[in-house]
């Protein structure tokens, strides 16, 4: 039983190695000097000590020691730090985001606003009701001055008339409808501002801010053409044509023009002018789709000679006078429209428009 006693004693002693020893030889290891052999790691020395490594004195990886309320702590303590360095360093960026996005929205608030098709329905009838009030209203304003209003529209005739020649209306109700006719035309002119704001105000939703910057001066400039051609017919053209239609009036053959046709003759002319003034800008918006080019209306210009007389003849009364007062003007604006189209052609629209149509 002793001998077993002091067996038992002997093998306790040595699974419990003495620590004074243990920091000795691990001394002893790290003086003497070492020369490893070939393949062995120099950063891997084998553990002097005869007793091996002390599992409370093993480290990690990292160097930290096992206990794991201290690394619990140290970690808590690193993402504490770096959560803070970084909200530090995300803040400015976060503010910068957020005053952009709220100039966006200040910018194109109704950009964000989504509406499916009945919406849509619901704001378009909401456009033109006030469209139309708005109409009505300068049509109702606009009829008390019709008078003076439709003096102002004959003037041209009435000083080509002969001596002793005045206009007159074929139907009791006949000059009722002129004042009529006239204010409305006045109105739609004269509140073309506020048509227009309804227009834009329903269509700028759906367009970019490049597209919204582009649409206003073109509209300015398409209002500009129109109203440029109408005066070009009122100031130039009626007082030509109308001299030359009352010279074949004799002492016998007196003219006796109704006031009802006059006004659809001059309102037919007025629209054509102004229409065919507005060439450049479709030249320009055929040249920025890539669909018009300038080359192609410089070799095409044989033909659109003799299409502008065929469209002058079709839009003024059956005479030479007529036409020609109305292909000058208008071949004049085609070779301007060749310059305006060569300033805003697209080539790379054009030419994704024809590799499309070779691969078709």
């Amino acid at each position: 039983m002793e001998n077993e006693e002091l067996e038992n004693t002997a093998r306790t002693e040595e699974a419990s190695p003495d620590l004074s020893s243990y920091y000795a030889s691990a001394a002893n290891a790290s003086t003497s000097e070492h020369v490893f052999a070939e393949g062995e790691e120099g950063g891997e020395q084998p553990d002097a000590s005869p007793h091996g490594p002390l599992p409370e004195l093993q480290e990690d990886d990292g160097g930290e020691t096992d206990d794991p309320k201290e690394g619990d702590g140290q970690k808590n303590e690193l993402a504490a730090t770096e959560s803070s360095s970084l909200q530090a360093a995300e803040a400015p960026a976060s503010g910068s985001e957020a005053g952009k996005e709220e100039d966006e929205d200040e910018e194109g608030a109704e950009d964000d606003v989504n509406m499916g098709l009945l919406g849509h329905m619901s704001e378009l009838r909401r456009r033109l009701l006030r469209i139309v009030i708005i109409l009505l209203l300068g049509w109702i304003g606009l009829f008390c001055v019709a008078e003076p209003m439709y003096s102002f529209f004959s003037a041209p005739l009435q000083a080509a008339l002969p001596p002793g020649s005045k206009m007159i209306y074929t139907s009791p109700q006949g000059m009722f409808f002129t004042y009529l006719k006239i204010a409305a035309i006045a109105s739609l002119f004269c509140t073309s501002p506020l048509t227009f704001y309804q227009v834009w105000a329903f269509v700028a939703p759906g367009l970019y801010r490049e597209e919204k910057r582009a649409l206003l001066p073109l509209a300015f400039c398409s209002s500009i053409l129109f109203v440029g051609g109408a005066a070009f017919c009122f100031y130039l053209v009626f007082p030509i044509a109308f001299k030359f239609f009352m010279g074949f009036a004799t002492a016998e053959i007196q003219p006796m023009i109704s006031v009802e046709e006059y006004l659809s003759f001059a309102l037919k002319i007025l629209i054509a002018f102004g229409i065919v003034f507005e060439m450049p800008l479709f030249s320009f918006f055929l040249a920025r789709f890539g669909i018009l080019s300038p080359q192609f209306m410089k070799k095409s210009r044989p033909y659109a000679i003799i299409l502008i007389f065929v469209a002058a003849a079709i839009l003024t009364p059956p005479d030479v006078i007529s036409q020609i007062l109305m292909a000058i003007p208008m071949l004049i604006l085609y070779e301007i429209s060749i310059y305006v189209c060569a300033a805003a052609y697209n080539k790379e629209k054009a030419e994704a428009k024809n590799a499309l149509g070779e691969n078709k």
